[in-house]
């Protein structure tokens, strides 16, 4: 991989699906890029339309409604774990100030 692109999202039903084919017409072949889409708590649409898209290289995460921030914090924390331990019981910790 060579490109990771975050998106923290919330209800964007609307425009998600554009973004992300828009996004991965970006790079070919496609395997260099992936796509991290932090939802914060989306009660739309949002979260089925992004995991539509799982194999092209988009994950999903969902973050509790915590704000932006917050997703983007947890999305960045799940994107620097090393390879092989995501299985492992952890925990990822959102400070607010």
């Amino acid at each position: 991989m060579l490109a990771a692109v975050l998106l923290a999202v919330r209800n964007g039903e609307e425009f998600i699906r554009g973004k992300l084919e828009c996004l991965l017409g970006l790079y070919s072949p496609a395997h260099v890029m992936e796509i991290l889409v932090a939802s914060d708590g989306s009660t739309d649409a949002t979260e089925p339309i992004a995991e539509s898209f799982a194999g092209r290289g988009v994950r999903l995460i969902r973050a509790s409604r915590a704000g932006k921030a917050a997703a983007v914090k947890l999305a960045i924390a799940v994107f620097v774990v090393p390879p092989g331990t995501l299985g492992r019981p952890r925990r990822v910790k959102v400070r607010r100030r």
